[in-house]
């Protein structure tokens, strides 16, 4: 898209280091009926606008640095008759992290000014703008894939405004093609691979505030000077004594006394720790009032286990310092985090300091629809609660594994979430800007960047050369997004979101096919940058995983890829994938499948002996859902699944998603609620911030994530329980196979592009399920019960009884 005549501008300046933020500031007087003033603005590499004093919106969303987006930008429902002050401040990372690759500093907006004499406001020469006199620019990276440590001084004296620099650049490029230097890593870009485009998805609603509420305040004794705390984690830096809270109650707000210094170099500060109702994503903000200068850092913290530790700079290094003058300050973080705990370290301040609020701006994204699960076991509804939580902390702009620590976009173990996304949410918009946005991380190799946009895998590539990390692209994950484009191509019948696809999947194919080992399996193991990784838990040594990547592999060329092909007119692409499916087929049961076990065994190449068998969940279930057993035997594969022996390598939480579908697969979902009901919904993090952590058993007080990937429960809900699957994509046609076990009662709707399904089922006394069911008003559905079809009737609802 064209902004012109809108010119990109910034601070005047031959060079900008590392978490610069600039203020551009303009003036706008309007009548007394106040016209519409909307348009575009993007920026690199993030922005927040106010006008007259109030938050407006932040943006742009993590993207391709190729392709940058423009936001679109409605100013109307904040403007007054009179004069309006609009302030816009630009950070510009200068550091790699977890939603930026690269880029270089820039603002561009262009807003039409409507009514009976309409105008453009425009970015130019003839905005103001300054360095944010509060946030001195060149700080620190916060961590490995945070850039910005925010510190934030208000009693530094104001800076003198001057015009705003017009960069030499096009208005349909984003500063990447300019010749602004970037000094720190000299990245550049031909203009001609570079264009600026329109946000493809909904802007993020962000006007709640949730107020975390005081749990207990402690009294501290610092040592040494606190910031060597912070800068290095200086060991044995403080002490709190335990004691009674030393906040007193103001209404609803509370008093810290005033800090005191030692002759010794010793002080004392002041935490006052609050929670919030649930683990969420957003803003922290702080409404504090200070009787004289006070500092007060802001910690962030996932879980906190008060019996355990008072103190919460425990994960990665996840403070905000703002120095406060005397009077009431209201403050905002600039970048959004996720936590549920939140700990102010109010010190250096001579005389009282009150908190009245402390809390997050909840950022969340604009589903099409609410998901809606209603269960009749307080166990299971705990349990897809915590899942739509979940949803929506990792749904922002880009489709992430967890906001605490990355911020990244994967496929592999992050893929599946798209499936909840269209199905549960009726949200099709964002996997179809998740299947764009990752997909152009492919390499010229022809695999992908497992995690894209984001900085991360440009750091591991040259380390990778070098042997300096296990860390690579992940080929797994380029072999999941294949399955990601099937399921999306399936469940919405977008052509237009998967047909620019199709020439990369050709790339990927003919570098898988370079890969093939003379005895017809992939490689796991010296593969040069890239990396095989499978799973965290699951196996003791990396050829271990050999079996399951070449299953994963073959069953992804087989039942997504050619089929993929054939739907959008590339039949040598289909026919390409097959015989390669064949060859990985065929040598994977020559080298794996053992006959006295009826099963694949992971180790049965150099294994001693039987009873050093090892197997894996991940190669069992791919085998039984796409059919690779010889001659259909699963038997083996169900009865390992199900009773999870110590030689099964078990695969961590977001992993689980294969063996549960397969167990559905095979009709064991008395197995998946039993789990549902005594392991999932007991989990620590569903049980304490209503989320799936990463991992079985966080650790509270630590870096583990209590909000991660695994949501697949949804997806279970719906397409095995409910059992909804497309038989041909956009649901044109479907089918209904319920296996409901002794599930008590669900009452759900299933989103589908045919319109929504929805499904009611109560437990009777006897075993029966009583069902009725309402089929989407288009799309030829059939409902399955047991070995019978019967079809549905769009539009119409059906009611009937399983079996006990």
């Amino acid at each position: 898209m064209d902004l012109s005549p809108a010119r990109w501008i910034w601070l005047p300046s031959e060079r900008t280091p590392a978490n610069t933020f600039v203020v551009f500031r303009r003036s706008l007087d309007l009548p007394s009926v106040v016209p519409p003033v909307s348009g575009y603005i993007s920026a690199d590499s993030r922005y927040r606008v106010c006008v007259n004093g109030r938050f407006v919106q932040f943006g742009p969303g993590p993207c391709d640095p190729r392709e940058l987006e423009a936001d679109p930008l409605d100013l109307t429902p904040f403007l007054q008759p009179g004069e309006n002050r609009i302030e816009i401040t630009v950070l510009f990372y200068g550091h790699g992290e977890g939603t930026w690759v690269c880029g270089k500093p820039g603002l561009i907006v262009r807003l039409e000014i409507g009514g009976p004499s309409p105008r453009l406001l425009i970015s130019d020469r003839d905005w103001l703008c300054r360095p944010d006199p509060s946030r001195p620019p060149g700080g620190p990276k916060r961590s490995y894939l945070r850039a910005l440590q925010e510190i934030a001084d208000l009693t530094l004296p104001e800076t003198d405004w001057r015009p705003a620099l017009e960069l030499d650049l096009p208005a349909d490029r984003p500063p990447l093609a300019g010749h602004y230097l970037d000094y720190q890593t000299d990245a550049a870009a031909a203009s001609s691979e570079c264009r600026l485009v329109p946000r493809g998805i909904p802007l993020l609603k962000c006007d709640e505030e949730v107020e975390a509420r005081p749990v207990y305040s402690r009294a501290m004794i610092w040592k040494r000077n606190p910031e060597e705390w912070f800068a290095f984690r200086a060991p044995d830096s403080f002490e709190i004594p335990e004691g009674a809270d030393i906040h007193d109650l103001v209404g609803a707000s509370c008093r810290l006394p005033a800090a005191v210094r030692g002759p010794d170099s010793r002080s004392t500060a002041a935490i006052l720790t609050c929670r919030l109702p649930f683990q969420l994503v957003g803003w922290p903000f702080l409404e504090v009032e200070s009787e004289g200068e006070s500092v007060i850092e802001i910690l962030l913290q996932e879980s906190h286990d008060p019996d355990r530790n008072r103190w919460m700079d425990t994960h990665h290094f996840r403070w905000i310092r703002l120095t406060c003058p005397p009077g009431r300050t209201c403050f905002q973080a600039f970048e959004f985090d996720s936590a549920m705990w939140i700990q102010l370290h109010v010190r250096d301040n001579p005389l009282p300091v009150t908190i009245h609020r402390v809390g997050l701006r909840h950022r969340v994204y604009p589903f099409a629809q609410p998901a809606a699960f209603t269960l009749g076991e307080p166990a299971l509804q705990r349990l897809a609660d915590a899942c739509i939580r979940t949803v929506w902390n990792n749904a922002h702009d880009t489709l992430v594994d967890c906001m605490g620590r990355e911020r990244q976009q994967y496929s592999g173990d992050g893929g599946h979430e798209i499936l909840a996304l269209l199905t549960a949410f009726g949200e099709s918009r964002h996997p179809a800007r998740y299947l764009k946005t990752w997909s152009q991380g492919q390499t010229r190799e022809g695999y992908f960047l497992d995690c894209w946009p984001a900085w991360d895998r440009m750091n591991r590539i040259p380390q990778r050369m070098l042997g300096l990390t296990p860390w690579g692209p992940l080929l797994d994950h380029s072999i999941g997004f294949v399955f990601d484009t099937w399921h999306f191509w399936l469940c919405t019948g977008q052509r237009e979101a998967v047909a620019d696809l199709l020439p990369r999947f050709e790339r990927f194919l003919g570098y898988l096919e370079s890969l093939v080992l003379p005895d017809g399996l992939l490689p796991v193991e010296d593969l040069g940058i890239p990396t095989v990784w499978i799973d965290h838990d699951a196996y003791r040594e990396q050829r271990e995983k050999q079996c399951a990547f070449t299953l994963y592999a073959e069953a992804m060329l087989r039942t997504a890829l050619a089929p993929l092909a054939r739907d959008h007119g590339y039949p040598e692409l289909a026919n390409g994938a097959e015989k390669l499916a064949a060859t990985l087929l065929h040598a994977a049961r020559i080298t794996f499948w053992c006959a006295a076990t009826r099963s694949f065994v992971n180790n049965l190449p150099w294994r001693q002996n039987n009873a050093d068998s090892r197997w894996c969940d991940r190669s069992l279930a791919t085998a039984l859902l796409f059919d690779q057993c010889p001659d259909s035997d699963t038997t083996a594969a169900v009865r390992l699944l199900a009773k999870r022996p110590a030689s099964l390598g078990f695969s961590y939480v977001p992993n689980q998603i294969w063996r549960h579908r397969a167990l559905a697969r095979a009709g064991r979902i008395d197995i998946l609620l039993h789990e549902y009901r005594t392991e999932w919904a007991e989990l620590r993090s569903v049980r304490e911030n209503g989320t799936i952590s990463e991992f079985w058993n966080p650790r509270p007080d630590s870096k583990d994530q209590f909000s991660h990937l695994g949501v697949f429960p949804l997806i279970v809900l719906h397409h095995d329980l409910v059992g909804l699957r497309p038989t041909s994509p956009g649901y044109a046609s479907y089918e209904v196979y319920p296996q409901l076990g002794d599930i008590r009662s669900l009452d759900t709707t299933c989103h589908t592009p045919a319109g929504p399904l929805r499904f009611s089922s109560r437990l009777q006394p006897d075993g029966r399920q009583s069902i009725t069911l309402t089929a989407p008003p288009e799309g030829a559905g059939r409902l399955k019960i047991g070995s019978e079809t019967r079809p549905l009737i769009p539009g119409v609802a059906f009611s009937f009884e399983l079996p006990a």
